[in-house]
């Protein structure tokens, strides 16, 4: 797609940093160079801001395409609408009323997390705002595009030092549960016990702990139909609960570095990151210690993750708040980007059980700005299959990475729950492949739809697989109500809506 350079903020590309392409063979030079060395179709696209923390990339008006909502620590959030017809983004920040508290005073109303989901399933997205006093508000999109604080109507009590807030249908009762951490106290886990209505039920359900946590992602990580919850804590050990079928969660013993020692974590994301059909688990710290621990339980209801941060290559020697799992390059394999306060990293899967750091960010060393990123999130911004990356930054200008992939390597499912949350938040999806003439298929991939991961942020909700020409391949969907769905005759360049009730309906 042409992207129109019209509409031009003045962008001085030194502002941007440059990539630094370490030793890879010359394709995935070419596209490791392409996706992270400036241009003008990315740079032209958004005005320079810094001091961003949460990041929410996704389609907020519901016309396909990614918008992008970016909270900031101390200045107004903003609000870009993306006109895929015009080829850039529209500032709607003010007529929204979506820009924040203006009004922050030393340490209190700050402002970090974002998220944006259809809490309330009307179709409509609402927005989330994660923040210290009274800050965390709640925002129903009643009309398109038209805003209405609610945080009180439905619940939600202040002041409460607010970091990030992740979505997850807890009790499988077809709607939404929010659980939001908290820097100076319990976290909270609100129960949506009817439409548009919310109790705190984290003592309830034993996830009332409090330890300065930060970030938080639901997976379910036993198969089990019930979302399971980590948590980062600054000055505590993480938590790792296991959901004991939607009534209460007990924490996990497992032997990992994270859940044993105080390390401020910051971020944490699920993916299959081996293609073997379960979820890995990426941790990112303030201390140096950002791990990947490989689900290796083949007994799901017996967790046994292990440590495996030396054997797959992935050394990230510098603070770290966002650790974002995602296939950039459209192989089938999940890669990893770290969002650090230093260089930024992103290492390519080998497809082998290792990953080769191909990209570190390039720092000015004259520079009196610190490089602190922060949030990040992928959305396919541009329609053309492949997924795009936003960088917020504290100190240094944020960053929108456009992919340069070649249209149609990928696959794409837009799913909507019916009788489960619309959103499909906790949906399973798993990718089967054969080369066109053979009976025979094997698993290409696993994807479960996230509630949100990283740090304080949200990308798009639509399942992508990188697909390999050559291949035909068929889904297989389980939506959080237990309903499966097949999709077969699927090919590479293919996006399908496939709806809970009646299947495929475009």
């Amino acid at each position: 797609m042409k992207i129109n350079n019209c509409w031009v903020f003045c962008i001085v590309l030194s502002c941007f940093s440059l990539s630094f392409l370490l030793g890879m063979d010359t394709t995935t030079g070419s596209w490791v160079n392409s996706m992270f060395k400036p241009n003008i179709e990315s740079v032209s696209l958004l005005p320079e801001f810094s001091d961003a923390y949460g990041v929410a990339f996704r389609d907020l008006n519901g016309d396909g395409d990614a918008d992008l909502y970016v909270v900031r620590f101390r200045n107004l959030n903003r609000m870009f609408l993306y006109q895929s017809t015009m080829g850039r983004f529209k500032d709607i920040t003010i007529q929204t009323g979506l820009g924040g508290n203006l009004y922050p005073r030393h340490l209190e109303n700050l402002e970090l997390g974002a998220s944006v989901v259809d809490y309330d399933n009307d179709g409509l997205q609402d927005v989330l705002i994660s923040g210290w006093g009274v800050t965390t508000k709640l925002f129903r999109q009643s009309q398109k595009l038209k805003f209405q604080d609610v945080s009180e109507q439905v619940g939600f009590q202040t002041p409460f030092s607010g970091n990030g807030g992740v979505w997850a249908d807890v009790d499988v009762d077809g709607d939404l549960d929010l659980y939001l951490t908290n820097e100076h106290g319990e976290n909270r886990l609100y129960i949506q016990s009817s439409k548009g209505k919310f109790a705190d039920k984290a003592a309830e359900y034993g996830v009332n702990d409090e330890g300065i946590s930060q970030s938080a992602s639901f997976a379910d990580v036993d198969m089990d139909g019930y979302p399971d919850l980590y948590v980062c804590n600054w000055y505590a050990p993480d938590i790792f609960y296991r959901n004991d079928e939607g009534s209460r969660f007990e924490k996990s013993s497992l032997p990992l570095v994270h859940l044993t020692q105080s390390l401020n974590s910051n971020g944490v994301q699920f993916g299959d990151l081996d293609n073997d059909g379960d979820l890995d688990l990426l941790v990112t710290d303030r201390q140096r210690q950002s791990r990947l621990y490989i689900n290796k339980s083949g007994n799901l209801r017996q967790w046994d993750f292990r440590d495996m941060t030396d054997e797959t290559g992935i050394q990230n020697p510098f603070p770290s708040y966002s650790g974002l799992i995602a296939d950039l390059d459209n192989d089938g394999w999940q890669d990893i980007f770290f969002a650090n306060i230093g260089p930024n990293l992103f290492f390519k899967n080998q497809q082998n059980g290792s990953f080769t750091l191909v990209y570190k960010e390039q720092i000015n060393a004259q520079s009196r700005l610190q490089y602190y990123s922060t949030g990040a999130a992928v959305a396919d911004l541009e329609g053309d299959g492949d997924l795009d990356l936003f960088v917020a930054s504290k100190d240094t200008t944020s960053t929108l990475f456009l992919n340069p992939g070649s249209e149609g390597q990928s696959i794409r499912l837009y799913l909507e729950g019916i009788q489960s949350n619309r959103d499909a938040i906790g949906a399973k999806v798993w990718l089967y492949s054969k080369q066109k003439g053979d009976s025979q298929q094997s698993l290409a991939g696993y994807r479960e739809v996230s509630g949100g991961g990283g740090y304080l942020s949200i990308g798009e909700t639509v399942v992508h697989f990188g697909a390999e020409d050559g291949f035909q391949y068929s889904a297989l969907v389980q939506f959080p109500s237990g309903k499966k769905v097949e999709v077969d005759g699927l090919n590479p360049g293919e996006f399908r809506k496939v709806r809970e009730i009646s299947g495929m309906f475009r």
